[in-house]
C-alpha cells in the first residue's frame, strides 16, 4: 500500500497511509474504534476505492481491480454464513461462483472444501448447519470459505470479538496455527492489543487514519515512538511532571517533590513538562531500608485482589499515581518504596497530546 487516502465527506478514514506486508506473514492494525482500520482492509479488498494512493498485491497494481480479481479475501466481524447453507456448501460456495473461470470440476472443489475443513479441524462436520455449531467452529467455518478459494491475502476484521474470553484465547493459537500451515499472507486488524501481539509478526498502530508506527510487537511495546503508542499498548501509568535536564543519557523530571530518572524517547530540550509513561511489570516493591538508587516512594490508597498479587494504586505526591502489582499481603494505606530502572521509565514530550492525560 502506498500513500492511500480515503475521505468521507469531511472525515480522512485514510491519510496518505503505506505499508508493506512479508508474503506468508500476519500483519496488524490496531488502533481506537473509528480510527481507519476497517476502511484500510476494504480498501485493500476491493470493497472501496481510494481518493488517492495505489495498492499492490504481489507486486501487481490492483488500485482499481474489482474485488474478485485482486486475490484479496476478507472475513468479517460477523461471519456472514449462509444460514440455508449446510458447513460444506458454505465453504464451497466461492468455488463454485469461480468454477468456470478457475476451470475447477465437482472432484476438485469436494477436494479442496474437504482440505480446508482438514486444517480447521471440521472435518466430519459439513452437514451441519451454522446454527448448530458453536461461535468457534463458526468462526472456522468463515475462515474455510475464505481459504478454500486460495487468496494471495487473507483480511481479517476483528474475527473473534464474537467469542468468550476463554474460547478468544484459544482461537489465537488455532488461528497462528492455520495460517502457519497454510502458507498464507494475513492482514488482521483488532482493538486488543494482546490479540495483536500474540499473533502478529509485525503491527502497524493507527489513529485518526493515520500509521504512527510500525515494528514488531517487542519494538512497538518497548519502544513507543510517541505518546499515544505508548498509552495505547498495555497497561501503563503517565505522570506529568516539570522537566529538569538530562543526567548523562537520561532525562530528570520532578514529580512530587521526588525525582524520576528516565530514557527520553524524543528531544526534551526547551520543554518545561515532559510526561513519564510507567509499566506496571518493570516496577518492584522493596525493603524500604535498603539503599536503592532510583526508587520512588507513596502510600497505597487503591487495591484489588487477583488472588497471587494485589493491583495497586501508589500515591507518590503531587497527585501522580502509579499503578503496580503488590503481594497480596500490602494493605490499604501502607507506605512503599518502590524500585525502578532508568531504562524502563520512557519519557516524551506532551506535544498534541494533551488530551490523552485528561482521559
Amino acid at each position: 500500500m502506498e500513500r492511500v487516502s480515503k475521505v468521507y465527506r469531511s472525515v480522512r478514514a485514510m491519510d496518505n497511509v503505506s505499508f508493506e506486508v512479508s508474503r506468508g506473514s500476519i500483519f496488524a492494525i490496531i488502533g481506537p474504534s473509528g480510527c481507519g482500520k476497517t476502511t484500510t482492509l476494504r480498501v485493500i479488498a476491493g470493497l472501496e476505492i481510494p481518493d488517492s494512493g495505489r495498492i499492490y498485491i504481489g507486486g501487481r497494481d490492483v488500485t482499481y481491480e474489482k474485488p474478485y480479481e485482486r486475490g484479496a479475501v476478507m472475513v468479517f466481524q460477523n461471519y456472514a454464513l449462509w444460514p440455508h447453507m449446510t458447513v460444506f456448501d458454505n465453504v464451497a460456495y466461492g468455488l463454485k461462483i469461480r468454477r468456470r473461470r478457475l476451470g475447477l470440476s465437482r472432484a476438485d472443489i469436494e477436494r479442496r472444501v474437504r482440505g480446508v475443513l482438514e486444517l480447521v479441524g471440521l472435518a466430519g462436520l459439513e452437514n451441519r448447519y451454522p446454527h448448530q455449531l458453536s461461535g468457534g467452529q463458526q468462526q472456522r467455518v468463515a475462515l474455510a470459505r475464505a481459504l478454500a478459494v486460495e487468496p494471495r491475502v487473507l483480511l481479517l476484521d476483528e474475527p473473534l470479538s464474537n467469542l468468550d474470553a476463554k474460547l478468544r484465547i484459544r482461537m489465537r493459537s488455532e488461528l497462528k496455527r492455520i495460517q502457519r500451515e497454510a502458507g498464507i499472507t494475513m492482514i488482521y486488524v483488532t482493538h486488543d492489543q494482546e490479540e495483536a501481539m500474540s499473533l502478529a509478526d509485525r503491527i502497524a498502530v493507527m489513529n485518526a487514519g493515520k500509521i504512527l508506527q510500525i515494528g514488531t510487537p517487542e519494538e512497538i511495546y518497548r519502544k513507543p515512538r510517541n505518546l499515544f503508542v505508548a498509552l495505547f499498548l498495555g497497561r501503563t501509568s503517565a505522570i506529568t511532571g516539570k522537566y529538569l535536564g538530562m543526567d548523562g543519557r537520561y532525562a530528570r523530571i520532578s514529580i512530587g517533590g521526588q525525582i524520576l530518572i528516565g530514557t527520553p524517547m524524543e528531544d526534551l530540550s526547551g520543554e518545561e513538562e515532559a510526561v513519564a509513561v510507567i509499566r506496571p511489570e518493570d516496577l518492584e516493591v522493596v525493603d524500604e531500608a535498603k539503599s536503592q538508587p532510583y526508587a520512588l516512594s507513596g502510600r497505597v490508597i487503591f487495591t484489588m485482589y487477583l488472588g497471587h498479587s494485589r493491583q495497586a494504586i501508589v500515591d507518590i505526591g503531587g497527585g501522580a499515581r502509579i499503578s503496580i502489582t503488590v503481594s497480596p499481603r500490602r494493605s490499604l494505606g501502607e507506605r512503599v518504596t518502590i524500585q525502578y530502572s532508568p531504562d524502563d521509565i520512557l519519557i516524551y514530550r506532551i506535544g498534541d497530546w494533551r488530551y490523552l492525560l485528561q482521559e
